[in-house]
């Protein structure tokens, strides 16, 4: 099968995309996905038979999508929509996720679906980085291979998403916004470090330490300490320790 990756970026789930696709012997080309313009002439280019979207963070234009089956991995349950799923996963401590195959249509992440899997989270505030590149690309690539094998059946079109469906627990959620992130350095330890971890490491998470705006990042809970919640207690190859309202 003649496979297009459309990839925003071709990081390291797009690579994993093309490692496995590869050896399973179809024909892959990837385009790094741009201008709507562009977006349209590389994909009437590669003429493929099916376009996958392992990582896609544009719009696929109405010519691609009415013409071509495109298919969105999206890094949610089923239903889940919008740009911060694994934001809002880990910040609002989610104890299930999901990673789902659904086709582009004019509505983003609205689509029909292919296929979807679902993973328990763990029970400490996994880092961004740490859930997507494991369990959710775990996930991912289950899905990409099996969307090709329901793909070559030509007819073959996902289920319809709707929302009374007992299968779809996801939700429609905007962008996580700095506001959304923002925290006290006088709130509990575990907060500030889920807060961070779901920015982690970016765009990371605004805060001000010692009067000097700072981007906070690979958090850790640090030992038990007193003193005015957001002074630095010690610092060391290049990070800080910093009182909580708990602990540091």
């Amino acid at each position: 099968m003649r496979i297009l990756l459309l990839c925003s970026s071709f990081n390291g789930l797009s690579q994993r995309a093309w490692i496995e696709l590869r050896a399973a012997e179809h024909e892959v080309d990837v385009r790094l996905a741009g201008e709507a313009s562009t977006i349209v002439t590389d994909v009437r280019s590669v003429d493929p038979d099916l376009i996958i979207c392992p990582f896609l963070r544009h719009r696929v234009p109405r010519e691609v999508w009415e013409q071509y089956r495109a298919i969105i991995i999206h890094p949610g349950p089923p239903g889940d929509r919008g740009p911060s799923s694994l934001d809002w996963a880990i910040s609002e401590r989610a104890t299930r996720w999901g990673v789902t195959a659904l086709q582009a249509v004019e509505e983003m992440d609205a689509g029909p679906i292919w296929a979807s899997r679902c993973f328990d989270m763990p029970a400490d505030p996994p880092r961004k980085s740490s859930l997507y590149n494991g369990p959710v690309a775990d996930a991912a690539i289950e899905l990409v291979h099996e969307v090709v094998a329901k793909a070559e059946s030509a007819g073959y079109t996902g289920r319809p998403l709707d929302d009374r469906d007992v299968d779809v627990w996801g939700t429609l959620r905007p962008a996580m916004r700095q506001a959304d992130r923002a925290f006290s350095w006088s709130d509990r330890t575990d907060e500030i470090v889920r807060r961070v971890r779901a920015g982690d490491g970016s765009p990371g998470v605004d805060a001000e330490l010692c009067g000097v705006p700072v981007a906070v990042f690979d958090a850790s809970p640090g030992p038990a300490l007193t003193g005015e919640p957001g002074s630095v207690a010690g610092r060391r190859h290049g990070a800080v320790l910093v009182r909580t309202g708990d602990g540091g």
